[in-house]
């Protein structure tokens, strides 16, 4: 049973996806499915997917365009994890995020999401850096005004998210 599932809605990015999928694959943490749902892309990719030979990619096309929130919804029943993590099809992990946020959820059980700062990038060039906040009022209050914790460098506890009943399709 994998401890981590990572899923990522797939929609026409065929640019990115390669990057994306060997980011997640050269992860230094190993124990992890990687679920990739096409949304119903027109693009090239199915055959990308299909190049990959990694038993633990899982690949889970939709039978028509859903959205991303019922795509992620759909990602969460097919998830076997304790733990969720999620990208999307444009994002690049750093090799070692999972293995330190397995760690930090595993040593705080008290803590149900956590997240990274994130590089934003153009062209493979770096044009900025976001920082979550590590002080608990501030990202209170960022949450409440903002996305305080960048989505596609969320970790979060599987049992958690289904708790609150998933992701709102309404959005």
């Amino acid at each position: 049973m994998p401890k981590i599932s990572v899923i990522v809605p797939i929609y026409n990015v065929e640019k990115y996806l390669n990057k994306c999928i060997d980011s997640i694959v050269n992860q230094t943490y190993k124990n992890l499915e990687i679920i990739l749902i096409d949304d119903g892309s027109t693009d090239c990719t199915a055959e990308i997917v299909n190049d990959y030979s990694d038993s633990r990619i899982r690949f889970c096309p939709n039978e028509k365009n859903m959205g991303v929130a019922a795509t992620l919804n759909r990602g969460l029943a097919l998830a076997r994890g304790e733990y969720i993590a999620r990208m999307d099809a444009d994002d690049i992990s750093k090799e070692e995020r999972f293995s330190k946020q397995v760690g930090y959820l595993d040593a705080h059980a008290d803590i149900a999401v956590c997240g990274t700062s994130i590089e934003l990038f153009c062209d493979g060039t770096v044009i900025g850096t976001r920082f979550p906040s590590t002080e608990p009022e501030k990202l209170k209050e960022d949450l409440f005004f903002s996305c305080g914790i960048a989505h596609p460098s969320v970790m979060m506890r599987k049992a958690a998210i289904l708790e609150l009943g998933g992701y709102d399709p309404a959005f």
